[in-house]
């Protein structure tokens, strides 16, 4: 890919990666790009499950893209661990969005 420039700029969650890596014919695939697939295979969850847990972060301004993204990529399912990640960018949220989010990504799991 040297020398190409991207189309878009962005995140992309885990299930989006493997559907596009899923696409493209295995033959077309390079070494690193065959691990991801691999990788996605075993951790992707489904796409609908994605979309209704981003639906609610969209709701909680404190999120940024980046943080976002990092949640939907570690989808963090007990409260200590949802903290951890949160802390990485120093976020605190209110106990209703806390919760909220919480409850979006363990019913989406």
């Amino acid at each position: 890919m040297i020398g190409k420039e991207a189309n878009e700029k962005g995140y992309a969650s885990i299930s989006d990666v493997y559907d596009i890596l899923k696409t493209r014919k295995s033959g077309e695939l390079k070494y690193e790009q065959q691990i991801v697939l691999e990788y996605t295979e075993k951790f992707k969850a489904d796409k609908r499950s994605y979309n209704r847990i981003s639906s609610v972060m969209e709701g909680i301004d404190e999120l940024s893209e980046s943080m976002r993204a990092k949640i939907l990529e570690v989808l963090p399912k007990s409260e200590i661990l949802l903290k951890q990640v949160l802390a990485g960018e120093k976020i605190m949220l209110s106990d209703e969005h806390f919760n909220a989010l919480l409850k979006a990504i363990n019913e989406g799991v």
